[in-house]
């Protein structure tokens, strides 16, 4: 992912890796029933020893243009929303960053993504947690899973469609209640909405339940034609990762258990 986005975007667009992007990377290479075209290549260190790298398979080259597009909303928000130093820094990276966005935007509408699309579904954010905080996830599940079941265009496997649909409204529902979950304090200091301050925990827990329950499920119910252990161990890991999330428990809480 890193060679990918510095590649296409710039050097120091490799320091924005993560961990779902590289997940939607890893998943449509193992549902593509092509074989990948590996190569060898170091990542960042040019000394280090080669490895197996496949960085312009079109799941990963998705996911790379996704995170660009992703980073560039986050700083137009921002710009907006932070107080008066961020709001500068925010303007700043995001003039600097045009381009890559630019490019970025280009890469997915040259796919067919519904880039006009996603970015109105995530504009109806603040409405959604002004008139139901209980739902307030619902513009990001909508958002990944236009994401996720666009690997079914990219990879021309239309009939993987509805299960990548499924499994990414799921994790993007997951995405919002983990993000929520870990700025909740901050977000009360600074007086900012957040759903764990004014929705019963309990009916939150629920939501995050059944979102967790629909991405096992639908990632279990899938043929990968390689990677699937590997998939399995991601599912796992994040389990046991974000168990104390999962649960709603504070770090403090877990401990004691």
């Amino acid at each position: 992912m890193s060679r990918c986005l510095a590649r296409e975007f710039g050097q120091p667009a490799r320091v924005l890796v993560n961990r779902d992007a590289a997940f939607i990377g890893l998943l449509g290479i193992s549902l593509d029933p092509e074989t990948p075209r590996w190569k060898q290549a170091a990542c960042c260190n040019p000394l280090k020893h080669p490895f197996p790298v496949v960085d312009d398979h079109p799941a990963v080259l998705h996911a790379a243009a996704v995170t660009i597009c992703g980073l560039a909303t986050k700083l137009k928000d921002d710009a907006c929303d932070e107080g008066f130093l961020r709001r500068g820094l925010a303007r700043t990276a995001g003039f600097l960053a045009a381009p890559a966005a630019d490019r970025a935007v280009a890469m997915l509408n040259s796919t067919s993504f519904p880039t006009a699309e996603v970015v109105d579904c995530l504009a109806r954010q603040e409405a959604f947690e002004s008139a139901e905080p209980l739902r307030a996830d619902v513009p990001t599940a909508g958002a990944y899973a236009a994401i996720v079941s666009h690997l079914a265009m990219v990879l021309e496997l239309p009939a993987r469609r509805d299960a990548l649909h499924r499994a990414g409204s799921a994790l993007g529902s997951l995405v919002y209640w983990r993000d929520a979950w870990q700025d909740r304090r901050e977000d009360t200091r600074r007086g900012r909405f957040n759903p764990f301050a004014c929705v019963d925990q309990r009916e939150i827990q629920h939501r995050i339940g059944a979102a967790w329950s629909e991405f096992t499920t639908t990632m279990a119910g899938m043929v990968f034609p390689r990677h699937a252990e590997l998939i399995g161990g991601v599912r796992i890991a994040t389990e046991r990762k974000r168990s104390s999330f999962l649960n709603l428990q504070s770090h403090e809480s877990a401990g004691k258990n």
